[in-house]
Parts: structure tokens; C-alpha cells; sequence
């Protein structure tokens, strides 16, 4: 077993009785502070790489695919 029975049911129980996050959006939002118009030239982003880490190959995909 990789848990213990009690530790499992815990944690069912627990999973059922947890409520999620409410949001609240409204109904409008403010201009950016820096306006990007449609068609115009994308805005530019750097990524600070730490040693040890890939994370920024995931973040630079994801700012990519945001189209920055």
C-alpha cells in the first residue's frame, strides 16, 4: 500500500467537504496601462533563467503562444 487506509479516507473526506474558490469579476475592466493595439507591433518580455532550471523554456512557450 502506498498509504495507510485512515490516511486515504482523511483525505476523501476532506476532498468532498472542500469548497472552491468564488470569484468575482466585473463588469468591466480598465484600459492596460501600456495600450497594445490590434495588428500593431507585440509587446516584449524577458525571461530571467535560474541556474539548475528549464522552467523558462515552459514560460518563454507560454508568453509565445500569448502572443508576445
Amino acid at each position: 500500500l502506498q498509504a495507510k487506509p485512515h490516511c486515504v479516507a482523511q483525505e476523501e473526506q476532506g476532498l468532498r467537504e472542500r469548497a472552491g474558490p468564488t470569484f468575482c469579476l466585473p463588469p468591466t475592466f480598465p484600459r492596460a496601462s501600456v495600450p497594445c493595439e490590434p495588428g500593431g507591433p507585440a509587446p516584449r518580455v524577458a525571461i530571467i533563467r535560474e541556474e539548475g532550471s528549464n522552467g523558462d523554456r515552459e514560460m518563454a512557450d507560454a508568453f509565445h503562444l500569448a502572443g508576445f
